[in-house]
């Protein structure tokens, strides 16, 4: 017998149930382990301090007033109508643990199938899966491709928009000079 069993079947003979068998098993272990005797004694005193201690009754109504007293305190939280704002911030937890569980398993995706691969539980079913790994991968390289092309377009919008705009202003600077030397030789 264990120790831990010793001390469950301590427990039941503290509390009265404990079986003649049972009795039986406990004090054969008790015979051949110090530590269980030295936890059975200190069981015995705390036992046997509990039971002379002297328990009061209450007065006679005593609990009625207090849950009378306590049915009249008003509660000093305010009870929330809409719980759609707790669904929306679970919502939003569910996303960033799901997004950066996501991070991580692209940034170690070798390391993680290395791994998994390595085991001999999960390679074989692992390995069912690397095609599609292989697939997620050049989308998500295609992906990477097409953003760095629209970030190089914006690029060049901007450019050509800054280019625009100096024309623009160059050429309204010259009317505008036209115009004001027009009327300047008028005068």
């Amino acid at each position: 017998m264990k120790c831990r069993q010793a001390d469950e079947l301590m427990m039941a003979y503290l509390d009265g149930i404990l079986t003649q068998e049972k009795a039986q098993e406990l004090n054969i272990h008790l015979q051949n382990c110090d530590l269980c005797v030295e936890s059975f004694y200190a069981y015995e005193q705390i036992k046997q301090e509990l039971n002379e201690i002297v328990i009061t009754e209450a007065p006679h109504g005593f609990t009625q007033r207090v849950m009378a007293t306590v049915a009249e305190i008003d509660p000093q939280y305010e009870v929330q109508a809409n719980p759609i704002e707790n669904l929306a911030g679970i919502v939003w937890g569910m996303f960033s643990i799901f997004f950066g569980v996501g991070i991580l398993l692209l940034m170690y995706q070798q390391e993680i199938l290395n791994l998994l691969l390595s085991h001999p539980l999960t390679s074989s079913w692992i390995g069912q899966f690397i095609p599609t790994f292989d697939l997620l991968r050049d989308s998500i390289q295609g992906i990477q491709s097409n953003l760095i092309g629209i970030k190089e377009f914006i690029i060049q919008m901007i450019e050509s928009g800054r280019n625009l705009l100096t024309v623009s202003l160059v050429v309204l600077g010259i009317v505008q000079y036209k115009i004001y030397r027009k009327e300047k030789v008028k005068i």
